[in-house]
């Protein structure tokens, strides 16, 4: 199995976090019934930066020897 570098995951939580920028500002800027569309997909894009972000802190405590905490619980 390819191990993913922490960096990885970094990039991807940022480009994650610009794409639900872009969305929430579109969706301000839109007339109904589009803005609720755009508010969906920005928490979509939202939730996948979440998810990166602690695959990547789960990444880097592995590394680093800690236990990796999963779901809150350690």
């Amino acid at each position: 199995m390819t191990t993913i570098e922490p960096t990885r995951f970094i990039t991807l939580g940022s480009h994650y976090r610009q794409q639900a920028d872009a969305c929430l500002r579109v969706a301000n800027e839109a007339l109904s019934p589009y803005d609720d569309e755009w508010r969906r997909l920005a928490a979509y894009w939202a939730k996948l930066a979440r998810e990166a972000e602690t695959k990547c802190q789960a990444t880097s405590d592995f590394r680093a020897g800690a236990p990796a905490v999963v779901g809150g619980q350690g």
